[in-house]
């Protein structure tokens, strides 16, 4: 920086040390956002042995234990189209049931 130099208000060159500071700092790349707040990206899956239904309880349960206030989490993809759709397997069976007698 204090090899540049930019033009003054007599139109005079300036060096640029003599309006601003650099410093080494090191920061993010990129600042990720959901719904506006400040997220980290979490993966993870099921122990051996165990379902995906298993381990969304598992972290569930984590968090509620060990997240300070005012933090939390969301479920993206496949674990949250699994906990939207999770008590529905009646009313689909029901529905099944119903088109099988209409196609009979």
């Amino acid at each position: 920086i204090g090899n540049l130099y930019v033009r003054g208000r007599d139109n005079q060159m300036v060096p640029l040390s003599t309006l601003t500071q650099a410093k080494m700092s090191t920061a993010p790349d990129l600042i990720q956002r959901y719904n506006l707040y400040r997220t980290a990206e979490v993966y993870g899956g099921p122990a051996p042995g165990l379902s995906s239904g298993d381990a969304i309880a598992a972290m569930e349960e984590l968090a509620a234990q060990e997240l300070p206030e005012g933090y939390g989490f969301e479920w993206t993809g496949t674990a949250y189209q699994e906990k939207i759709s999770s008590g529905q397997q009646g009313q689909v069976l029901l529905l099944a049931l119903v088109f099988v007698f209409l196609f009979l």
